[in-house]
């Protein structure tokens, strides 16, 4: 099998901006959960982007995201699976890098 391409190429496991072509994109809930990291917990959707092959990605959720998606499928995470959710590209500024970055946004439709 070799080593895997992926981590070197920028293609991780996690949904991101860059990963799909069109500005405006459908996903299809599969699973929710946490991972652990320096900084605390985040929480992730498992997505099934509709229309591109892009199948169990993890989507990191922001604070953003989190009350978006609240807003819309409720405070219960677990009846969020199954959920086809809209989702579009916006420009953040990284604090880290002093510069603007594409993002996956939750649509609020």
């Amino acid at each position: 099998m070799g080593i895997d391409l992926k981590k070197h190429q920028g293609i991780g496991e996690s949904l991101k901006a860059k990963d799909v072509e069109t500005d405006k994109i459908t996903v299809t809930v599969k699973d929710i959960g946490e991972d652990t990291f320096e900084d605390g917990d985040k929480l992730y959707l498992i997505v099934d982007v509709q229309g591109t092959g892009i199948v169990d990605k993890k989507f990191y959720m922001n604070v953003t995201n989190t009350n978006r998606m609240a807003k819309l499928h409720g405070e219960n995470t677990d009846e969020w699976k199954g959920k086809t959710i809209k989702m579009h590209k916006a420009l953040v500024m990284n604090p880290k890098e002093k510069k603007e970055v594409p993002v996956l946004r939750i649509s609020e439709e």
